[in-house]
């Protein structure tokens, strides 16, 4: 019997002498930078009482313009995420969420098409699971119909639904992770701001989920939620309405919209934050209570993004920095 616990105590020690072992041959094959994010998230786990974590990325705008969308092209966009990917993987986030706007300017539809359904697949392969949003420059407005017709080239509906959102079947989305629930909107283009047919029916469809969501913590996806002039920057009309939505749905009261309303009063669990993209710099707004969060374009030279940790109970959202920027910690509701 001795001899039993002796082997036993044997097998037990190499098993626990491989593992770390492989914990830090792992440590010790990440880069330099890789390993000071790898101390700072660590850190952060230690005070923090962490419900859910994501990373989060926004307007990358790396596929060209023009039609131009060379081998050259491809290996920059696959390398740009050599360090995204190598965090992706050793601090294992719950998912990976793209703010939007893949895209530059004047691509054809097809090669628009072609561009978007690339980064979709590579993204995918390298980070699972992946979401994303729907930017102004996605739909190609800034593109053409083709190398013979110069019109406008807006992608259909048919081909951002049944091809680039396939999973969903639609820009505007839902999905859940840890103890959280995301609802994603697509919000136009900044050429054409007015509450249209498009816009209203996601109004309409947001207010919907909210009210039959059993999820108590609820976080929205919204690409442009201000735009700026020369003179003055402004919320957009579909961001004022969600935001009222949010208002409406966290006071317990009843929504009005656009031929129909929706009563929040028996409503379960509050939406702590909006996340955007478009602007293309970090910032936190308050409107009407609910905080806005931005995020600094992915396109610039250090590639920048962040590591998102959720705290529900003390109300924080923790936004580790890679690249250039700052560490941010952001109070949300609670």
């Amino acid at each position: 019997m001795r001899h039993f616990y002796y082997f036993y105590f044997i097998i037990c020690l190499t098993l626990f002498s491989s593992c770390e072992k492989s914990e830090l041959e792992r440590k010790d094959s990440l880069s330099q930078e890789a390993n000071l994010i790898l101390e700072r998230y660590s850190k952060l786990l230690k005070q923090r009482n962490v419900s859910d974590s994501f990373l989060f990325f926004t307007d990358p705008h790396l596929l060209g313009s023009d039609d131009e969308f060379s081998q050259e092209t491809k290996i920059n966009l696959d390398s740009s995420f050599d360090l995204a990917k190598e965090l992706y993987d050793i601090l294992k986030p719950n998912f990976c969420l793209c703010g939007g706007d893949w895209l530059n300017q004047r691509d054809s539809q097809e090669k628009a098409k072609e561009k978007l359904l690339y980064a979709d697949k590579l993204m995918k392969s390298k980070f699972r699971p992946y979401y994303k949003m729907m930017g102004n420059h996605d739909t190609n407005y800034q593109g053409i119909v083709s190398s013979h017709d110069s019109s406008r080239g807006d992608l259909p509906r048919t081909f951002v639904d049944n091809h680039y959102f396939s999973e969903s079947g639609s820009a505007f989305y839902s999905f859940k992770s840890g103890m959280s629930e995301f609802f994603i909107l697509d919000s136009g283009i900044d050429w054409s701001l007015e509450m249209d047919d498009y816009r209203n029916e996601q109004i309409k469809w947001l207010s919907l989920q909210l009210l039959n969501s059993k999820s108590l913590h609820k976080i929205i996806g919204l690409h442009m939620v201000f735009v700026s002039t020369p003179d003055v920057t402004k919320i957009t009309p579909m961001a004022k309405e969600v935001v009222s939505i949010c208002n409406s749905f966290n006071t317990h009261k009843i929504y009005k919209g656009k031929e129909f309303e929706v009563d929040f009063t028996n409503s379960e669990g509050l939406v702590h934050f909006i996340l955007t993209g478009h602007c293309h710099m970090d910032f936190v707004e308050n409107v009407s209570g609910i905080p806005i969060i931005g995020t600094r374009t992915f396109y610039d030279r250090t590639h920048p993004f962040d590591i998102c940790t959720l705290d529900f109970n003390s109300g924080f959202l923790d936004m580790i920095r890679v690249g250039e920027g700052v560490d941010r910690r952001v109070q949300i509701l609670i």
